[in-house]
């Protein structure tokens, strides 16, 4: 027999890309699991949806125009998260009544400043915010990336409806996320972030000289000069 199930949201996930780290696809996979086994209720399910482009401001508009459901979860695929996110931040959106969050995530360059902004009024632009609330559940900024972004159906209703835009056109200079909060700005709508909910950007880095630890190993001199290898101390 079958059972009609009524659909809850989206996630989408911004590939089209020829590699996806292993990191990300297993959080991916376990969210889903942990989705299905805890979140989902009687007859609920969740639409997954992957954009058939890799250029960003295409690509998001893509997810925002196709979704189905009351929101859409959008994650980049050089994060990990725990399993629990999507959960976490959708209690905090019904709780505060809020249309757009961001999970916590850094830059991935050091002094890895979190990807959160407010708006200047005096220079007209975004100013990085190197200090949260850490203990806030939700803390309203200007701007954060869309790496790890829950968004309610209704805001971009607004943006189509009332600026006669698509949400992740390019507004010079800003790149296609930074525009999005500035259309939402214009529009009123807030923006939070929850400094409780962290998404983990990965990393690649250069292997050098100043990584190399000569104590981890054991050697002998040879006559050439220098010293060989033997074994690991």
């Amino acid at each position: 027999m079958l059972i009609q199930k009524n659909l809850i949201g989206t996630i989408g996930v911004m590939g089209a890309v020829p590699s996806v780290p292993w990191e990300f696809c297993w959080s991916l996979a376990q969210m889903i699991q942990y989705n299905s086994e805890f979140m989902c209720g009687p007859g609920e399910y969740i639409h997954l949806m992957c954009p058939s482009t890799s250029y960003h401001s295409t690509a998001r508009n893509q997810l925002a125009a196709g979704f189905m459901g009351e929101w859409l979860f959008m994650m980049d695929t050089d994060h990990a998260f725990d399993p629990d996110i999507l959960l976490r931040m959708l209690m905090l959106v019904k709780l505060h009544n809020v249309d757009v969050l961001s999970a916590l995530y850094r830059y991935k360059v050091y002094p890895y400043l979190p990807v959160a902004f407010h708006w200047n009024e005096e220079t007209q632009g975004f100013v990085g915010i190197a200090e949260l609330d850490w203990n806030a559940m939700i803390q309203e900024v200007s701007c954060v990336g869309a790496g790890c972004l829950l968004v309610r159906r209704g805001a971009f209703d607004r943006i189509r409806e009332e600026l006669h835009e698509q949400p992740f056109d390019i507004i010079h200079p800003w790149s296609e996320d930074f525009s999005f909060f500035v259309r939402l700005r214009k529009l009123g709508i807030k923006s939070c972030i929850s400094p409780l909910i962290e998404s983990y950007h990965l990393n690649t880095h250069r292997v050098t000289s100043s990584d190399y630890d000569r104590s981890a190993v054991q050697t002998y001199p040879i006559p050439s000069g220098g010293e060989m290898v033997v074994g690991k101390a």
